[in-house]
């Protein structure tokens, strides 16, 4: 599992912030904040882990098309001094103490961190420090630079000289030296990573060929549907949450001698394509496919706002269903980043009640224009213990308050000062 992640100098972060992450991981804050950045960095960061990469993966579709120049922090004002724990702990190296941008995580016992940075000379691009160490152990450094046309080609310091030793994405994986072998579980942590963006596309109208194999669930969930029909043991447990919550069921149908297709089945009504049964239906669909491939094989999967055209109670049963899938497999692991009181509130009550292990963190703007995550602290029933989440949660309380007010005001006999209400 991944037990850390951590950055420095990445988007709108500064300075070091370091992220717990738990079987159930939910992110909260302001819009602006660095929410979707912070969700967005360990998915990127598989994707970059991938075979046949130079390094960091540039043409991720989640950084959107940004350069290098746009994924580093380019805002203003120096970093602060790191906190000396947390440098040690993440492997400052004294004479490569100023990149351009700094990971790391925990994953099956190790403790990584790369440290990036670009060069303009003719000849080298990349310089990539990677620091790494197992357990308890001592920390152990590999750098490599790397030519514009191969990528990282050249590898030393890993305790003894390391020849043939490359860098493959952002792991090294083949060598005589011990590094690569050992640092290949770390690269199997991040394979098992799975994203789902917010702007998650419908089942296509047209179905899937039969016969073909499903490519991976990412990003827009557009495979969903793929991998739905090519799984029918997948496909009855989403059906399954329909039926609970929606009072319908989802199977497949011929569509044309060659293609499937999903249809929504209530029992009054004919069958229905799944692409007209509502927004919030198909929102949810994609997200649902990504628990039970979780429920599976286990895993990590981020999505950003689950919630998207959910009505509250089918927000509170998509909670519910997180924690489900957690208690049913231990090597599963959800990520979330909700704007979505009911959601946030949802998730935790059920974490707490079913004993899953629950991260909560806060992420705002600090002073200087640096984004900051704070981990909140939860009581034992799940409640949030800061003064912040209850401010942020004060909004609708403000907005009953506001209409209870207006309602008196258009009272019969009530002053009728301003517009009103038409």
């Amino acid at each position: 599992m991944i037990t850390h992640l951590a950055a420095r100098r990445y988007r709108c972060f500064r300075d070091w912030q370091q992220v717990e992450l738990g079987q159930l991981t939910l992110i909260y804050g302001e819009n602006g904040a660095g929410k979707s950045a912070l969700l967005r960095l360990l998915p990127w960061l598989a994707a970059s882990g991938r075979q046949g990469l130079p390094t960091l993966d540039l043409r991720w579709p989640g950084l959107r098309g940004a350069g290098w120049g746009e994924v580093c922090w380019s805002g203003r004002g120096d970093d602060a001094a790191p906190d000396a724990e947390r440098a040690s702990w993440w492997g400052e190296d004294p004479e490569y103490h100023d990149p351009d941008l700094a990971l790391g995580m925990r994953a099956a016992g190790w403790t990584v961190s790369w440290r990036l940075r670009r060069w303009d000379t003719p000849d080298w691009r990349w310089l990539d420090v990677l620091h790494a160490a197992q357990g308890d152990g001592p920390q152990r450094t590999l750098r490599a630079r790397g030519r514009p046309s191969e990528g990282l080609t050249h590898s030393f310091s890993w305790g003894e000289q390391v020849e043939g030793l490359r860098f493959d994405g952002l792991i090294p994986r083949s060598g005589r030296g011990a590094a690569g072998p050992a640092l290949e579980s770390v690269g199997d942590a991040l394979a098992a990573v799975r994203w789902l963006g917010p702007r998650r596309v419908g089942s296509d109208r047209a179905g899937e060929r039969r016969g073909l194999t499903p490519p991976p669930l990412d990003g827009d969930g557009a495979a969903a549907q793929a991998i739905a029909l090519a799984d029918p043991a997948l496909l009855e447990r989403v059906s399954r949450w329909y039926h609970e919550h929606c009072d319908a069921t989802l199977a497949r149908a011929a569509h044309g001698p060659e293609a499937d297709r999903l249809v929504l089945r209530r029992a009054d009504r004919a069958d229905l394509p799944f692409p007209d049964a509502g927004e919030g239906l198909q929102q949810a669909f994609a997200v649902l496919v990504g628990a039970e491939q979780l429920r599976a094989r286990g895993g990590l999967l981020a999505v950003e706002e689950p919630e998207v055209s959910l009505h509250p109670r089918l927000q509170r049963a998509l909670a519910d269903h997180f924690v489900e899938v957690a208690c049913a497999q231990p090597e599963a692991q959800v990520l979330l980043e909700t704007h979505s009181e009911v959601m946030l509130l949802s998730a935790l009550h059920a974490a707490v009640k079913h004993g899953v292990k629950v991260r909560l963190h806060w992420v705002e703007a600090g002073a200087g224009g640096g984004a900051r995550v704070r981990e909140v602290g939860l009581d034992a029933e799940g409640r949030p213990r800061d003064t912040t989440l209850t401010d942020a949660f004060d909004t609708m309380g403000v907005q009953r308050r506001a209409l209870i007010d207006a309602r008196r005001q258009r009272a019969p006999g009530a002053p009728r000062g301003g517009a009103g209400v038409g």
